[in-house]
């Protein structure tokens, strides 16, 4: 789609998308700051499920910084390869980080992942 046909608002949709973005460095730094603090009472595999959520989100993060500080770009192209990046997100990814980031919470507090296995089940099966 040609530029000349897209809506206006396209600088309500950086700060959007930056806000975001901004939203990401608080939870990375959050996410940090608690695991430091708390390294004790977590094993190794939850403090690596939050670094790679971390990791990908920091990537998207420095991709978001190069559209937005690249000033070949008008405001326009900016945003709308801001809105390719976002669309393109490996969500899939994250996703699935996400749900074994629980599963391994829910091992650490003793209760099993799903409701067909118990807690110690799971715990043998992730043994494994």
């Amino acid at each position: 789609m040609p530029l000349h046909f897209l809506p206006f608002g396209f600088d309500d949709c950086l700060v959007n998308y930056w806000e975001k973005v901004v939203q990401f460095d608080k939870y990375a730094r959050e996410t940090s700051d608690f695991l430091d603090s708390n390294q004790m009472f977590f094993p190794v595999e939850v403090s690596i499920k939050h670094l790679e959520v971390i990791t990908i989100l920091y990537e998207l993060r420095k991709n978001a910084y190069d559209i937005s500080f690249d000033r070949k770009y008008t405001t326009k192209e900016r945003a709308l390869k801001t809105f390719e990046l976002f669309y393109n997100f490996n969500k899939t990814g994250i996703s699935e980080l996400r749900q074994e980031l629980i599963d391994e919470y829910r091992l650490l507090i003793g209760v099993s992942s799903s409701k067909t296995v118990s807690a110690n089940e799971y715990r043998l099966i992730s043994e494994l």
